[in-house]
């Protein structure tokens, strides 16, 4: 009968905790990572966009503003963005996450921030 040597035990012990740290080490950075949300917000891009204020709609929390290219719908879900003194007709200057698609359907731009033009 083939008995196990007390040094090939140590060999497997060895093997599997490096096995079992290098897993762990992986799993806790990937983890940190896709759970930090600043990391995923630091890869959106942020753009802006300059025009007339066309409607706001608090109920369905999207407004839309009007340039020389169209209508542009953002949405302002969960945004915490006074937007009492804004009425359509202003002249404003909007910062968004997101991409701006007219033919769209789905709200695809995120406000982050709006002020009136002067």
């Amino acid at each position: 009968m083939n008995r196990v040597r007390p040094t090939s035990l140590l060999l497997i012990a060895v093997v599997l905790a490096v096995l079992a740290l290098s897993g762990c080490a992986q799993g806790s950075s990937d983890s940190s990572s896709a759970s930090d949300p600043s990391h995923s917000q630091a890869e959106e891009s942020v753009s802006t966009l300059q025009g007339t204020l066309y409607s706001l709609d608090p109920t369905l929390e999207f407004l839309v503003i009007l340039t020389d290219d169209g209508y542009f719908r953002i949405g302002f879900s969960g945004q915490e963005t006074d937007l009492s003194d804004l009425e359509p007709g202003d002249s404003v200057t909007a910062t968004y996450t997101g991409t701006l698609d007219q033919s769209s359907e789905d709200i695809t731009a995120q406000l982050v921030s709006i002020v009136k033009d002067s």
